[in-house]
């Protein structure tokens, strides 16, 4: 076979799969679709192609309803093992978008709201995999298991979608929700300031600070019985 077929060919193969779109279940990660470097030219809109039309309306048409309704993370893996993990709201709210490459790879950009979407952190060279998933299952040590309190559950919601969105980031400090005490939340403001700056409103702090307590007490209980 001449070796210019065979090149030919090593490029089809590759560009059949420039894409991969899969979602974590407790079995592991399961394929979605897979996207060719082609479709997503074809899709995309002078090189920019809506995250929420690639995600959410194109990849998981054969999700039932409820299981897609759950995703509120979204994991995007690009060159170098770099990863960036994304709320679902701020896809819903066109906050990020991708833009093909000439060999149909994907890299992100934002839109709108710099404060919103900081991004130095959501930006990723050559993207091949997108992972959909529950926060809970990628943080599980963040999880509640009663939720009888709503300004735990809204505390919960805040910190495991917004808060660690940026800080699973290998260029953020790491952070756990036992550091949610009120000192370090009145400092939020001032921290964050290098990001654009941004603030906590009372009743995210309230919620944030419910989620603690909530948090700490499961986990004694579970202490006490072991």
């Amino acid at each position: 076979m001449p070796f210019l077929t065979i090149l030919s060919l090593f490029f089809a193969v590759e560009n059949a799969k420039a894409l991969e779109v899969s979602i974590l279940t407790p079995q592991g990660p399961r394929v979605l679709r897979q996207w060719s470097g082609d479709e997503l030219k074809k899709m995309s809109r002078n090189g920019v192609v809506s995250s929420q039309e690639l995600i959410f309306d194109r990849s998981t048409d054969d999700l039932d309803l409820n299981v897609r309704a759950d995703v509120d993370l979204v994991s995007l893996y690009g060159d170098g093992g770099r990863v960036a993990r994304v709320p679902r709201f701020m896809i819903w709210r066109g906050s990020l978008r991708f833009k093909v490459s000439g060999d149909g790879a994907l890299k992100s950009g934002v839109s709108g709201n710099p404060i919103l979407v900081p991004e130095a952190f959501f930006f990723l060279e050559g993207i091949r995999r997108i992972e959909l998933s529950r926060a809970s299952n990628l943080y599980p040590g963040t999880k509640l298991q009663v939720r009888t309190n709503p300004a735990a559950s809204r505390g919960e919601k805040i910190f495991t979608q917004s808060c660690m969105a940026c800080h699973s980031l290998e260029r953020s400090p790491k952070i756990e929700p036992t550091l949610l005490n009120e000192s370090f939340l009145r400092g939020f403001a001032v921290r964050h300031r290098p990001t654009g700056g941004m603030a906590l409103d009372p009743r995210a702090l309230r919620g944030l600070l419910a989620y603690r307590e909530a948090l700490a007490s499961e986990k004694s209980v579970v202490n006490s019985t072991q």
